[in-house]
């Protein structure tokens, strides 16, 4: 059986990160070892990572601190996560595995799921980046709107990459949506990328992910905006995203603050994404 790599960047996830670990000892193939970095918790998230660690000698805990530059900036989970997960592989390059995926520290999925998407990417060399959909689940347990069922692209939540595509897209770049952002570098070296719509997982935010009061939805929508500008979005298409955005609660104002966010990033001409050389994949990557 092909053997993968499991990461997770875990901040403040006392209230998820407990399923999220059961979920994943119940996997019909376990990974070879699961590393998981608090990303400066503060609450009980250590403890309980390590009250399970002590159980199964395949996970493996890492307590990194949080620079104070990552705490004050807008998109504070894209820089935070990224480089926890370089942390995490970091310590495993010496071990023989074929995949290595990211699960974030509110999923739960099927016990089959790992098995499942293995079995795709044995089936296709081709493919580089594999994973399922994944909804919304709300607090008291009921699906809610949204989710990820993009059928060529997978939510950074649940992405599982063959090695090779990981490490030649060098990982998770710092940029905010750097699940895409993998995604597209994949792509433009000829990769596959393969949502399996079948194979779905629940997302569990904190409760206050769903809230629709000004102080959670505005700096949200905001970061979006900024995102999208650092996603070298063209202003002809975020523009009319705005508009639409300003027909959802809270009316009008999440989209005059995700266009902010726009035009500011804009204005202090924030870091791109580097534009994805179409390369074709090294020769090594198919021996």
């Amino acid at each position: 059986m092909t053997r993968y790599l499991l990461m997770t960047a875990a901040r403040n996830a006392e209230r998820t990160i407990e399923r999220t670990i059961e979920a994943v000892v119940s996997q019909t193939v376990r990974p070879l070892r699961w590393v998981i970095v608090s990303d400066g918790s503060t609450d009980r998230t250590d403890d309980i990572v390590l009250n399970h660690a002590a159980k199964h000698d395949w996970i493996r805990f890492i307590r990194r601190e949080k620079p104070d530059d990552e705490l004050r900036r807008v998109e504070r989970a894209a820089p935070g996560k990224s480089a926890a997960l370089a942390e995490a592989y970091a310590t495993c390059t010496d071990l023989s595995f074929d995949y290595v995926a990211n699960l974030d520290a509110d999923i739960t999925c099927p016990p089959e799921y790992y098995e499942r998407v293995m079995a795709v990417l044995d089936a296709d060399e081709a493919i580089g980046i594999a994973g399922g959909a994944v909804r919304n689940i709300l607090p008291d347990g009921k699906p809610a709107r949204g989710g990820f069922y993009k059928p060529d692209f997978v939510a950074g939540a649940v992405q599982m990459f063959r090695r090779a595509c990981y490490e030649e897209i060098g990982g998770y770049k710092p940029y905010g949506h750097e699940d895409c952002v993998a995604a597209l570098e994949a792509k433009a070296r000829d990769w596959k990328v393969k949502n399996m719509l079948d194979l779905v997982v629940d997302h569990h935010p904190p409760r206050e992910g769903y809230a629709t009061d000004l102080r959670s939805k505005l700096p949200t929508c905001y970061y979006l905006g900024n995102m999208h500008y650092i996603m070298r979005e063209p202003w002809w298409r975020e523009m009319p995203r705005c508009i639409k955005r300003c027909l959802a609660r809270p009316w009008i104002l999440g989209g005059c603050a995700m266009a902010a966010g726009y035009v500011a990033a804009c204005l202090r001409r924030e870091t791109r994404i580097p534009i994805p050389k179409r390369l074709p994949r090294n020769a090594s990557n198919s021996e």
